[in-house]
């Protein structure tokens, strides 16, 4: 009787500890703080100018997606 009552309850451990798991993608709590700045370059990759960039669309891709995931402004 010891002995299925510890399988069971290993069982239930490893059930749970799997379930547990989320994928990547909207609906968590997670965030991100930082600020966006941008460097305008020419043809050859000198640097031309450089500012905050305020009101700019930043995009988040979730895990290996090729799509993006999220978009908001700066």
């Amino acid at each position: 009787m010891k002995v299925n009552f510890s399988c069971l309850l290993l069982l239930a451990t490893l059930v749970s500890i799997s379930s547990c798991q989320k994928d990547e993608g909207e609906g968590g709590r997670a965030s991100i703080i930082g600020y966006v700045h941008l460097t305008v370059v020419d043809i050859i990759n000198n640097p031309q100018a450089s500012y905050d960039g305020a009101d700019q669309e930043v995009h988040i891709i979730y895990g290996d997606d090729i799509s993006y995931g999220g978009r908001i402004r700066s």
